[in-house]
């Protein structure tokens, strides 16, 4: 839905005219014609500014935050656009703390950006958006969780139930996705969904085995929970897995084309990415199933490839 839509709908809902609509705004002491709130519906004219907006989300009984939401989103780039407006609503409130604490967000600089990467603000919006670009993609699957981190996929020709670990399950997701029938222009929610899915299943797995190492070693006194947040996952690669595993990330010959891989995540996050097509999302989910194959197979030599999670 994009803001005239909504706007549109708020008003239709309330049963006002314009004529009536623009007469209760100026009892609030804010001046609109008919003619120009007419614009704004029809989407004639950019979006209405904060005040206005919860003026009108007040008169006409609608959810201001919302309103205003898809006003910010209409600054947006159009690739990044396009993504936010086929997203869940549970984006919206850590898109609104975000733009409170950093207005100039949708101006995209990304040289700006980058200098806010490290704040709570942008790391929940980006968590935030990074479920609900998975929620997208595991919508119309028959995906159940359970309390033990485990996730049963029902194979679609069989239809058995197969139980696997959690990173594996967002592996699998990811490949069946970007196997099935999609269009790179009317699927790019899905297509770049596949890419967010794959490193999400490596860093799941990176996790794990970091923390079973410290469950394994003296640091267990001193590590905290919160432990893993201080690194993003190429510092998890080349900081605590190359301690714990003795294993270089930049010794495998898979290296660059991961570190490409994520690259393309980061654009896709940032919208800076106009369109990844198929191809370029099925290569990088086949160099993230590679990394997690590499890492596993030295984990196993060092016995520490377990659940984390699992008591001994």
């Amino acid at each position: 839905m994009r803001y005239a839509d909504l706007l549109s709908a708020y008003i239709k809902d309330s049963g006002f005219t314009l004529e009536r609509l623009s007469k209760s705004l100026k009892d609030k002491n804010i001046s609109v014609t008919r003619e120009h709130l007419s614009r704004l519906r029809n989407g004639k004219v950019p979006p209405a500014g904060e005040e206005l907006n919860r003026a009108l989300a007040e008169v006409t009984n609608g959810d201001a935050e919302k309103l205003n939401w898809y006003a910010y989103i209409e600054k947006a780039p159009e690739g990044f656009k396009k993504v936010l407006y086929q997203l869940g609503e549970e984006i919206i409130p850590a898109g609104k703390r975000l733009l409170e604490e950093y207005p100039m967000f949708f101006s995209y600089n990304i040289d700006e950006i980058r200098k806010i990467e490290d704040t709570k603000a942008y790391k929940e919006f980006q968590d935030v958006y990074r479920r609900s670009v998975v929620n997208e993609v595991f919508k119309n699957t028959e995906d159940v969780y359970d309390e033990n981190n485990v996730l049963d996929i029902f194979d679609e020709e069989e239809r058995e139930v197969i139980p696997v670990n959690l990173y594996d399950a967002y592996l699998h997701d990811a490949k069946k996705t970007i196997n099935s029938r999609l269009n790179n222009t009317n699927d790019q929610v899905k297509i770049r969904g596949t890419i967010l899915t794959a490193f999400t299943a490596l860093e799941i797995r990176v996790n794990e085995i970091i923390l079973k190492a410290i469950n394994n070693s003296a640091e267990k006194r001193w590590v905290t929970d919160s432990y893993l947040e201080d690194f993003a996952l190429n510092g998890k690669l080349i900081g605590p897995i190359k301690r714990y595993l003795d294993y270089d990330i930049h010794e495998q010959p898979f290296y660059m084309e991961l570190w490409r891989g994520m690259a393309l995540r980061t654009k896709v996050l940032h919208g800076e990415q106009e369109e990844v097509t198929k191809d370029q999302a099925k290569k990088v989910i086949e160099i993230v199933e590679m990394a997690i194959h590499s890492i596993n197979e030295k984990a196993i030599e060092k016995n520490i490839a377990g659940d984390p999670f699992k008591k001994d």
